[in-house]
Parts: C-alpha cells; sequence; structure tokens
C-alpha cells in the first residue's frame, strides 16, 4: 500500500490532468518515491452490432500520425450517466442508435500511470439516429463481419486497448448473444 504525502497539479487540461505525487510505500520500509498520474475523465466504448456485422469506426489519432480502427467510443460528460453517454457517442460517431444497451464491464485503460475508465457497453437492435459529430472529428464507418473480427484480432496490426477488449469480448461471448 501507499500513503500520500504531497500532490501537485503540474498540468490542467481539458479532458486530463496530470499530478507529481509524493507517496510513502508503506510495505517497503516506508521508503518515499515519486508517482505521476494523468487524471483522465471517464469513457465509454461499444460493441455495436448492426445488421452486418460490427460497427467500427476509422479516425485520425494524432499521437500516432495515423488513422485507427477502434470501436466507436468518447468522454462522459460532466452529470451524464454511463449509459447517456453510450447512446450519445453511438449517435455522434455512427449515427446508429441502439434498441438494446448493456453494461458489459468497466475497464481501466492503464492502471500504472492513469486512472481513466472506460465502461464498455453492448448496443444491438440498431437503427438510424444520427447526431451532429464533434467539430473535430472526421469519421469513416467500417463494418466487419465476426470473421473479420477474428481475423483482425489474429494481426499483428496494433490495436488500441479498449477496441482489444470489446472485441476479444465479443469473440469470447458471441454464441450468448
Amino acid at each position: 500500500m501507499e500513503r500520500l504525502l504531497e500532490s501537485r497539479t503540474v498540468y490542467h487540461g481539458k479532458i486530463l490532468d496530470l499530478k507529481v505525487d509524493t507517496v510513502q510505500v508503506v510495505e517497503r520500509n516506508n521508503r518515499q518515491t515519486t508517482r505521476e498520474v494523468v487524471v483522465h475523465r471517464p469513457a465509454v466504448g461499444l460493441i455495436a452490432l448492426g445488421p452486418g456485422g460490427v460497427v467500427l469506426v476509422k479516425q485520425f489519432r494524432y499521437p500516432l500520425g495515423r488513422s485507427v480502427l477502434e470501436i466507436p467510443a468518447g468522454l462522459i460528460e460532466p452529470g451524464e450517466s454511463p449509459a447517456d453517454a453510450a447512446r450519445r457517442e453511438l449517435r455522434e460517431e455512427t449515427g446508429f442508435d441502439a434498441g438494446t444497451l448493456r453494461l458489459i464491464r468497466p475497464v481501466y485503460t492503464s492502471p500504472g500511470f492513469c486512472d481513466e475508465v472506460i465502461y464498455l457497453f453492448l448496443a444491438k437492435d440498431l437503427r438510424r439516429a444520427p447526431l451532429a459529430p464533434d467539430v473535430d472529428e472526421v469519421i469513416e464507418l467500417e463494418t466487419l463481419t465476426f470473421g473479420q473480427v477474428e481475423e483482425l484480432l489474429r494481426s499483428p496490426e496494433p490495436l488500441d486497448g479498449k477496441t482489444l477488449a470489446g472485441l476479444s469480448w465479443l469473440c469470447a461471448f458471441r454464441e450468448e448473444l
């Protein structure tokens, strides 16, 4: 266990803050050390099952310098429930709403340095219900069959963590859907 001794916010941004904390490592002779912590707003991710298969989004990711194929996802707005955020993000990013929306589980993205949690949802019975997309997003839709999803999971192509978690869950529990 670690006990917080001091915390400093060294950066405050729109979606994240960066803290530098001094902690005491209780299990190790009470030694002091530093922890850098990204404090991130919670988010949602959706495994969206449409008539043609699994609906994914492809968008440019500036930190990587390239486009990435991902499950639809986005930040939870202050005061918004995870389920409401999931419905909004699905509509904004894909133009669909879900007749059935089910929470699968929350997932920590990288708990070694970040407190971000993403609530993964299963969205089924999709119907057209577009919302205007965010002004800073350019999104292409791609629909993959279950076979193509399995190929993607076997390929050496890098995937982001939420997409890997969501698609792996889908393949593991597909028969139960």
